[in-house]
C-alpha cells in the first residue's frame, strides 16, 4: 500500500489513479473490511491523500468512502493513566508504548503513545483534502472544523497541533461556496480559539505555524475579520512574541561568552537562531496580511509594534 501511494504520488500515474483507488477501496468493503486498528490503515490513509493530490476535484466522489476511517483515526483519544511510584515500577517490561512524566514525588502521568502517529497522519491528510478539493470538500468542513479547533491544544503530539493550525485557512476557503454568513459563523468559532492557542503554545516552532494560520485567515477574510477585542489580543500576542525573541537572543549571546562554550553549543544556538528567524518571518507575514486587509486603519495598531521593528534594524542584530 505504501509503495502504491508513493508511486501515484510521483505524478506519473494519473491515468491509473482511479483504478488504483478502486483496488484500495475493496479492502474497505465486503467481508474483508479492514479493522480500525489495522496497521495498514495509516498507509491506506496516506495513499488516498497522494491520489487526491493527483486527481484533484476528480477525487471528490471517493470522499464518502474514505472520510469515515480518516475521521475515526483523527478523532482517536489517547489512553492516559495516573500512577503512583509502586504502580509505575510494576508496569510490565514490554510497556514501551507508554511515556510517563513525574508530577511530583509520588505521582506519574502516563500516555499510551501507540496510535498518536496515526492520528497525526490522519489530521495531515484532512489538511490535504481541504487544500486540494476546496469547494468539493464543503460537505465535510463543519465536522472537520469541530474536530480540528479543539486539537490546537492537543499537547500530546506536536504534529496534531501543527495540522490543526494548517487546516483552518483551508477550511475557510472550502466554506466560501456557502456564502459569507456561513464563513463568518465558522470564523467566529475559530478566531478566539486560535488566538488562545497562539498565546498558550509551548513550542516556539509551532508558534510560527499558528501565526502563519492566522495570517492566511486574515488574507482570505479581509478587512473586518477581527473586531476591536480580537485585534487587541492579536497585537498583544505579537508584542509578547517580539519581547520573547529579544530575551532568547540575549540568553544566546550570554551562552556564547560562557566558559563551557564550544562548537556543540554553537551548533545548538545556530539552530535556535534559525527557529527564531522563522518565527519573525511569520510575524512579518501576519503584519503584511493585516496591512493588506486594513490599509491605513492598521497604523494605530502598528505603532505598538514599531519600536520592536526599529530595534531589529540595529547593527548589533543579525542581518536576518
Amino acid at each position: 500500500i505504501s509503495l502504491i501511494g508513493l508511486a501515484v504520488g510521483s505524478g506519473k500515474f494519473r491515468t491509473d489513479a482511479a483504478e488504483v483507488m478502486e483496488m484500495l477501496l475493496k479492502t474497505q468493503t465486503g467481508d474483508n473490511e479492514m479493522a480500525d486498528d489495522d496497521p495498514q490503515m495509516s498507509y491506506m490513509i496516506s495513499a488516498w491523500a497522494r491520489i487526491c493530490k493527483i486527481l484533484g476535484p476528480d477525487f471528490a466522489p471517493y470522499l464518502p468512502l474514505v472520510m469515515d476511517p480518516i475521521m475515526k483515526t483523527a478523532s482517536m483519544k489517547p489512553e492516559v493513566a495516573l500512577l503512583d511510584n509502586d504502580e509505575l515500577n510494576g508496569m510490565p517490561d514490554d510497556a514501551d508504548d507508554w511515556q510517563f512524566v513525574s508530577l511530583g514525588e509520588q505521582q506519574n502521568f502516563g500516555i499510551k503513545t501507540a496510535g498518536l502517529e496515526d492520528k497525526a497522519t490522519a489530521c495531515q491528510m484532512l489538511v490535504c483534502y481541504a487544500r486540494e478539493l476546496k469547494e468539493h470538500f464543503v460537505e465535510y468542513t463543519e465536522q472537520t472544523v469541530k474536530l480540528m479547533v479543539p486539537m490546537l491544544k492537543f499537547y500530546f503530539h506536536d504534529g496534531v497541533r501543527a495540522a490543526a493550525a494548517e487546516s483552518l485557512p483551508c477550511l475557510i476557503e472550502c466554506a466560501k461556496i456557502r456564502g459569507p454568513q456561513y464563513v463568518q459563523e465558522m470564523w467566529a468559532y475559530i478566531c478566539p480559539e486560535l488566538l488562545k492557542a497562539i498565546e498558550a503554545e509551548p513550542e516556539t516552532s509551532l508558534v510560527s505555524e499558528h501565526l502563519n494560520s492566522m495570517a492566511r485567515c486574515v488574507e482570505i477574510l479581509g478587512a473586518g475579520c477581527l473586531n476591536e477585542q480580537a485585534m487587541g489580543e492579536l497585537i498583544k500576542i505579537v508584542v509578547t512574541t517580539l519581547k520573547e525573541h529579544f530575551e532568547r537572543q540575549g540568553e544566546r549571546n550570554k551562552k556564547r561568552s560562557d566558559e563551557d562554550y564550544d562548537e556543540g553549543v554553537e551548533e545548538q544556538l545556530v539552530d535556535e537562531d534559525d527557529e527564531d528567524t522563522y518565527t519573525l518571518s511569520k510575524l512579518g507575514d501576519l503584519v503584511h496580511a493585516l496591512f493588506a486587509a486594513y490599509k491605513e486603519q492598521f497604523l494605530p495598531c502598528f505603532e505598538q509594534i514599531l519600536p520592536f521593528a526599529t530595534k531589529l534594524l540595529g547593527a548589533e542584530h543579525p542581518w536576518s
